[in-house]
């Protein structure tokens, strides 16, 4: 069966450096499904899984406003079976029709209600019902440290702290497939916070080592939970990123509190290098294994090197950078 990974409001991004254009790529290596535009022909596939976007947010965001229905006309005419990734199918033809008082001859006289009937009831994929044996949890960066066959939790903007609070065991439970004899589908899971933390918390404590210290006790308490309860018996952390020099712009959605970042550049790589002598500590203390970036993403002046991170900006890595071969 071919499959293809599209959207129909949505501009899949294929550059290498573009960190929302990660997901729908590390989708189409999980399912084996090839990306297409919007100017490629869908008959071509069976199968087309469609995309929304990583930050889908219930709008229709159509470049130029209400005037062009094509996109939703060739959804409407396509022959091929239809999934929905990650969310069930938004109702295009109830948001298309909201835009009718504003929209073009040809966008108020497109069969919405058709749209919607096509959108209704459309299966789902998602990533936990891929039953696979190795697991990525953590916050934005996780599409980073991506490997083949692995599925993804993908958090955004959570922070350690925050995950903690949640509790690891309940990230990891909806992607147990089966827990039979004591051994469950998951062999391996490899988990990755705390960059949030140190960009735009810790600093803002009164004693902000000791903040880390507990954080770290309690990260590494509750990865014991989820080997226990779930016996899996391998288990990896990522360690934080290097800090970046300072005159790197972050767009706002970055931001917290009207700022890119908390502390100085040195004490946020203060905090960042004590992490990872935790992690290394107690990873080695439990048999885990422990992540550290490469040392190519280091610039002379040992600060995360612009040329690897996404472009135009961001605070994530690359995808052409990323540890498994997505690009």
């Amino acid at each position: 069966m071919k499959k293809a990974i599209a959207s129909i409001h949505y501009a899949i991004s294929k550059s290498e450096y573009s960190h929302r254009g990660s997901w729908p790529r590390i989708w189409g290596k999980l399912t084996n499904s090839t990306i297409i535009g919007a100017k490629d022909n869908w008959k071509d596939y069976d199968m087309i899984l469609l995309y929304h976007g990583m930050e889908w947010s219930g709008a229709l965001n159509m470049f130029g406003g209400a005037k062009d229905p094509s996109p939703f006309q060739k959804f409407l005419d396509a022959k091929s079976g239809f999934m929905s990734l990650d969310i069930p199918c938004p109702d295009f033809g109830a948001l298309g029709k909201a835009r009718c008082s504003s929209g073009s001859k040809e966008w108020n006289d497109f069969d919405w209600n058709a749209l919607t009937e096509k959108c209704r009831n459309m299966p789902v994929v998602r990533m936990y019902k891929l039953g696979l044996q190795s697991l990525i949890v953590g916050d934005s960066h996780a599409n980073s440290v991506w490997m083949p066959d692995t599925m993804v939790d993908r958090n955004d903007a959570k922070t350690l702290h925050g995950a903690l609070q949640y509790r690891l065991v309940n990230y990891v439970r909806p992607y147990i497939a089966h827990l039979v004899d004591g051994k469950s589908n998951l062999k391996h899971i490899t988990f990755y916070f705390g960059n949030i933390d140190i960009r735009h918390h810790i600093l803002r404590r009164r004693m902000p080592t000791r903040t880390l210290h507990v954080l770290l006790r309690e990260y590494e308490k509750q990865i014991q939970e989820v080997v226990a309860e779930f016996k899996i018996p391998s288990i990896e952390v990522v360690c934080p990123l290097p800090i970046e020099n300072v005159s790197r712009r972050i767009p706002k959605t970055g931001w917290y509190k009207n700022t890119p970042y908390y502390g100085s550049q040195e004490e946020r790589q203060h905090l960042v290098d004590h992490m990872i002598q935790q992690i290394e500590r107690f990873t080695h203390k439990h048999g885990w294994k422990c992540y550290k970036h490469p040392k190519d993403f280091l610039n002379d002046q040992k600060e995360l090197s612009f040329d690897v991170m996404e472009k135009p900006q961001s605070v994530h890595i690359a995808p052409k950078f990323y540890r498994g071969p997505l690009c």
